[in-house]
Formats: structure tokens, sequence, C-alpha cells
């Protein structure tokens, strides 16, 4: 076997039972390869010399053996000491740094010792601590981190230690025992410590309790020996201060435990939800799962922390908006979006793929944004979709997974971090711009007193949409992710990890991007709804709509049309309100609006919703003035019918016998009013005409002219006469009915 023996090699001597093996490290090596100097490591000795020859003996003869053997000043780093520490080791370094590069003679006690007594004289030091410095230096590998003071050594890092009754008080003096003595407080003992453990165990990982919490339940339970009644119930007595151990010392020996297994402590302290979003592991890089732009989109809504103000009517809050986001995995570029009052739901969601597979230049133009192709380049679809298990988990979904042939994957319940560009791009959207906004609640909770922020509300719905595609837009063209994980590839092709350029050079290299037609894609994705066939038209939502099928087949015109009244299933887009669609089995009907002028013609079914809100709220105000009018109109419909009831049972007649001739008391009642309401009379109240019935149910005209009332039926007499005359020689009713029919037929023939 050929071997060889080479400077800071590691022998490892193999004797018998009664004397043990050790380590020796070889230090110089001659050149005629007689000899050699070793230093035993461990151990307290200078080194000495052995016989090449007798070594490599050894070795063959299994006597010794060549060991990997590594100390641990070898793994020091001067870097990580402190500044105070550092200066102290270069000091020992520079004592010995000459000596040691005079080889083989600092092995020689006798020219060794001449060199020791020099560095002292220089460095005014001791000869044990030159000795110390050069052992180190030859036993930890001839290095110079071998010599540096050993401080990983010092403090006992990772030892419990335990005070006994003998110790002396550790830690910071209390300030109280300047003043009494007594008060200096107590060590932490064996009993201590177990009392600290089990307060640990039971308070903080079993009752959930922080470590505040478990603190005073520990003081309570384990010190509190004395109890006094008051009030009817017990209370305890904590002892004097000087007898308990502090909140610090406790808090110092819980985060000992915690810190041996943060990983299992987490586990037993939080439920797995809290766990798995806050506390867990998180090693691996989603941006790698993506292979190429449109491998994978994120989408996730959030309600935005600001208020907005109605743009029918200024002024008038209308809560917060929701916006959806749409990201792609691969670049982070921000491929879809949605602003607005709808969600979340399905409708939101449905938005913001209908956006993301849009062209941005048109959608941009609306909010009069004006971009090109390039600076927002994203109007596809992916190979799979990554979504709560909410929008997209609904009957809804088999338009995008069937007809559009993508993948639906769900995160799991209360799993934000699997959708982790998305939500951070939520905190992305407060930081910049929507806790600068007029109206926000992002930054802090609201304090007493303190003005309501729905009274700040200033911008409209397309005011805050525009501040939104700004900030998407500054994010896809000028975000510089420097924790961006770049491939070879792309850092050979010097790309930069802007999204715009990550998503344009994963393009050329081959995505899984997808193009569909807008209109197919706005019909697949619109969602359903019904409206009915009426003489106004097809309703949906109170607006009146029209097809040429319906005009072509008189839906509207003939009543007893079997559509007439029907429901017909619909699709609309949620963004215009110009037309909707009846589906039918392979085709959609498109219906638009029969009033152009209609106040929902201009807006989105989110405005127009909002303002019949509006108008349902306003209703809502106006109901206290509209139900005080009805009562009011009530209470005078019942004064006046109790008035005529009055008058009628101060009547004694029978209203059987008029019943007969209904036609001609008409007849009569009109002649009379007539005379009110001739357009050239006198407008002043001379004349009042009216029918009387007498007791006996003779019915008698009465004309009141300066206090004389005439009967027709009889001759024209005084007043004073008038009242003489008998009741009983009033004109029967039906021949003074018969005069007055047959006067009025002269009448009209003349």
């Amino acid at each position: 076997m050929q071997m060889n023996l080479y400077t800071n090699m590691v022998l490892e001597w193999i004797t018998d039972d009664n004397n043990p093996h050790y380590l020796e490290r070889i230090l110089w090596i001659s050149p005629k390869r007689d000899f050699i100097y070793v230093i035993r490591l461990g151990d307290d000795k200078f080194p000495i010399i052995r016989c090449f020859d007798e070594v490599m003996d050894s070795i063959i003869n299994y006597k010794a053996k060549i060991v990997s053997y590594t100390m641990e000043s070898e793994r020091l780093d001067e870097s990580q000491l402190k500044p105070k520490n550092q200066e102290r080791s270069g000091k020992a370094w520079e004592m010995i740094k000459e000596m040691v590069q005079i080889e083989p003679e600092i092995y020689d006690p006798m020219y060794r010792g001449q060199f020791v007594r020099d560095a002292c004289k220089e460095f005014e030091v001791t000869i044990p601590t030159v000795h110390k410095n050069l052992k180190r230096y030859w036993q930890g590998g001839k290095t110079k981190n071998a010599v540096l003071l050993h401080y990983y050594n010092s403090g006992g890092r990772g030892k419990d230690r335990i005070a006994t009754a003998s110790t002396k008080k550790r830690g910071r003096p209390r300030k109280s025992s300047e003043i009494d003595p007594k008060w200096i407080g107590i060590n932490v003992d064996e009993r201590l410590y177990r009392i600290f453990n089990i307060s640990y165990q039971i308070f903080i990982l079993q009752e959930k309790l922080n470590i505040k919490q478990s603190y005073i339940k520990m003081i309570r339970k384990f010190f509190v020996t004395e109890y006094q009644e008051e009030n009817g119930r017990l209370k305890p007595i904590v002892p004097n201060r000087s007898e308990l151990p502090l909140y610090r010392t406790y808090k110092y020996w819980v985060k000992k435990e915690i810190n041996k297994d943060p990983d299992e402590d987490a586990r037993k302290r939080y439920n797995e939800r809290q766990y798995n979003l806050k506390y867990r592991p998180k090693t691996g890089s989603d941006t790698k799962k993506a292979k190429s732009p449109g491998s994978r989109f994120q989408i996730d809504a959030t309600i935005a922390d600001v208020y907005l103000t109605s743009s029918y009517r200024l002024g008038l809050p209308i809560g917060k908006p929701v916006i959806y986001t749409v990201i792609d995995v691969y670049s982070h570029l921000i491929v879809g979006l949605y602003v607005g009052l709808e969600g979340p739901s399905y409708l939101g969601a449905m938005m913001a793929i209908l956006n993301a597979g849009s062209s941005k230049v048109e959608y941009c133009k609306k909010y009069g944004i004006n971009i090109t192709e390039e600076e927002w380049p994203a109007f596809h679809l992916p190979s799979q979709f990554t979504a709560d298990r909410g929008e997209l988990l609904s009957k809804n979904n088999v338009n995008i997974a069937d007809s559009l042939n993508i993948n639906i994957e769900y995160a799991a319940p209360f799993r934000a971090d699997w959708k982790p560009l998305v939500e951070s791009y939520f905190n992305l959207l407060n930081k910049g711009v929507i806790q600068r906004l007029p109206g926000s609640t992002s930054l802090k909770l609201r304090q007493r007193g303190e003005r309501d922020k729905r009274l700040d509300c200033i911008l409209t719905l397309q005011e805050f949409t525009q501040l939104i595609i700004g900030l998407v837009l500054k994010h896809n063209n000028h975000h510089y992710m420097e924790n961006y994980p770049m491939s070879e590839n792309q850092i050979a092709a010097q790309v930069k990890p802007i999204p715009r350029d990550l998503w344009n050079w994963g393009i050329k290299k081959g995505g899984a991007l997808r193009y569909q037609e807008e209109e197919i894609l706005a019909k697949t994705l619109l969602p359903r709804g019904e409206a009915k066939v009426t003489k106004r038209g097809i309703m949906f939502e109170g607006v009146p709509y029209t097809c040429k099928r319906a005009i072509d087949e008189g839906w509207f015109v003939q009543t007893d049309h079997p559509n007439m009244g029907k429901v017909v299933q619909i699709s609309y887009d949620p963004r215009f309100t110009d037309k909707i669609f009846i589906r039918e089995l392979m085709s959609f009907e498109e219906c638009t609006l029969i009033d152009t002028k209609h106040h929902a013609a201009t807006k989105t079914w989110d405005d127009y919703l909002n303002i019949i809100e509006v108008l349902r709220i306003e209703h809502e105000e106006f109901k206290q003035e509209e139900l005080q009018e009805e009562v009011s109109y009530d209470a005078f419909v019942e004064q006046v019918v109790t008035q005529a009831e009055n008058r009628m049972a101060n009547l004694d007649v029978d209203m059987k016998k008029l019943l007969k001739g209904l036609r001609e008391h008409r007849a009569e009642e009109k002649e009379a009013n007539r005379q009110t309401e001739n357009f050239f009379a006198s407008r002043e109240p001379e004349r009042h005409s009216g029918m009387q019935v007498t007791d006996d149910g003779q019915l008698v005209q009465q004309e009141q002219k300066s206090g004389v009332v005439v009967e027709i039926a009889g001759s024209k007499q005084n007043s004073a006469d008038t009242a003489d005359r008998p009741s009983n020689n009033a004109v029967p009713l039906n021949p003074m009915l018969k005069a007055l029919q047959k006067a009025q037929k002269n009448r009209k023939y003349k």
C-alpha cells in the first residue's frame, strides 16, 4: 500500500486497553523525510520529534492511522467576533506570527525560549500567554483563526445554569435593592426552574395563554398561599416581590424553552390554520412552479380600505370598492383587473378574467388613460387558474373549465399562502396608493371622537379605477424585483427582473398562453339572469329591451302569444346596459334597449343599480311624510263620512222607495248643479238650490233667495205662506219628476 505523510495531517495512535488512543497533528516534515514534529491534541504539551520511518511502520502495522479531524478553532470566523474581541485576538496573533515562520527552530526548546522572551518584552505579556497562543496555533491547524480568543467556550451556551443555595444572586441588581437589601430577589433554582417549565407546558402550550398571562397565572397557582374574604369572595394575597421571580426572568426562561424547538412550539401553541399561514417554514418558491408565461394565473379579491362617493350624486357615500387582481406566476405581470362594487362574487371574478383575455388599450381608454399594446401586453388566458374556494367554486366554473378548457386549482381553506403573489400585491395596493387617499381606513382603527372616514369620501369609482390602473402600469413596467429567482438563461440574456421584460422574454421562449376571441369569451363568461316578456318589452331589472325576433313574431302585440308573460333565460354584461342576450340552445339572441334615452343607457349595471338604490333610499326617507299624509287623509275621510252618517241618521225615510227612478234623480241633480257650473254665471254664491225629502217620503226642490222658499210643485207664494202650509200639500215624488223630465225635453227640442 502506497502512502505518504503531509503537514497538518492528524494521526490516531491505537494502543492497548491500558494506554487509550490519542491524536497527534503533524507540524513539520524534514526535507530528507527522516524525522517529523508532531503535537498531541487536547493536551498542554509542546511539540515532540518522531522518526519518519517508525510512524510509517506503525501505520502499516495498524498501530496508527490517518484520520480526518477538525477542531472548533478551525471553524471560527473572525468577522463574527465583537470589535473589542477582534482587537484582543489580533494582538495575540501579532506576538507569534513572526516566530512561527521560523521552522524547525521554533520547535526546539533552546531557540523557542529566546523567541518567547523577545515577544514578552515587546508586547508586555507573560511567558505562559505566549506559550498558550503557540499551542493553540499548532493544534488548530497552523491558521490565524486558531489563535482567536476562545469566546465560544464562555457563557455556557445551550446549558441551563441552575442555581443552588450557595449561588450568589445572578442577573442585574434590582433598583429597589439599593433602598432595602432584602429586595435583592431570588435565583432560579431547581424548584423554580420546574415551576417555569410546568407553567410553559400548561398555561402556554395547553391553555394558549401569552407569556404575560401565563406569568400572572403562575404567581396565583404556585406562589399565593394566603387568602382573605372580601365582599363575600376569596381574594388571593400576593407575597412580597422579593420572594417572587420577576416577569423578565420568567420571560427569559420561557424564551429559552421556545427556542429549543421553535417549529414544535408553534405547532403546539397555534391551531393548524394559524400555523400553516404564519409560522410554518416557507422554503419553496411559487414562481419556480410556473415554467413559462400563462402556465398559471393567480386570482383573488380584496375590499379596498377606502370609502367612495357616488358618481350619480356627489357626496353620497357608496362604501368600499372591490378589487380583483389576476397575476401571472412566472413573470409577476398583472394580467387582469376589476375595480367595482360587485363582489367578492363570481361576477367580479368573471370581470377580471374577461379583462385578462381582453385588450388593455381599449380598457384604459374608457378611463381616460392612453397606452400602447407594449405597455400592457396581456390579452391571454392561462392553462390553469389558482383561486379560493369561493367565486370560481360554483356552477359558473363549468363555462371556464369545459368551454375554455382551463384547469382550476382551488386553494385549501384558510391558506392564503397558496396564492402569495396576488396576496402580496394587495399589500402593495395599500402602501402604494390607498393609504394616502381621502376616506382611507387602512392606517389605523377609528378612535373615539375621531371624524368618521365616510365623511371624507371624495373619489368616485371612475377616479379610483384610474389610480389603480396607474399603479398596475407602474408595477408591470417599472418594478425591479430584487428577490426574483432568475434562471441562468435569463441572466445570460441580460433580462431585467421587471414583470414586462420577463413576460416578453418568456413568450419568445415558448409560453403556455391561449388566445380567445373577446366576443366568444365574453358570452361564455357572462352571468345569467331571468327576464320577463311583457307588453312594454322584455323586462330585466326594470329596463325594457326588444329584439328582431320578438318584433317579427309579435311578442308584445298579441296578448295570446305563447311567449307573453314567459320568463326567459338571459346573459348580460355587467359593464354595459345597452344590450342583453337571450340564451338559446345553440346561439345568443341579442336584445337592445327600447328607449335609447333611458337613464340606464350610458351607465354600467353597477351605476344603474346604485341609482335604483339611491331612489329607494330617497323613497324610504319620504315614507314618513307619505305616511303622515295618508293618516291625515284617512282622518279627513272619516270625518266627512261621520258628518254624513249623522245627518242621515236624523231622517226617517224609507230608502227602498227612493231607489226607484235613479236615472230621474241623477237628471234632477245635474240640472241643479248646472246653475253653479255655468262659466258665465256670477261667481258669487247668491243662490243655492237643492232637493229636500219630507218626512213622508216626498221630494221637494227648494229655491232660497233673499229668505224666500218656493216649492216647484206649487205656485209661487210668500215664504210666510209657505211656512204655514202643511207638509201634506207637497207634490208627490213621481208626478214632480215627470214634470221635470217634460220641461227638460221641451228645452232640448227648442
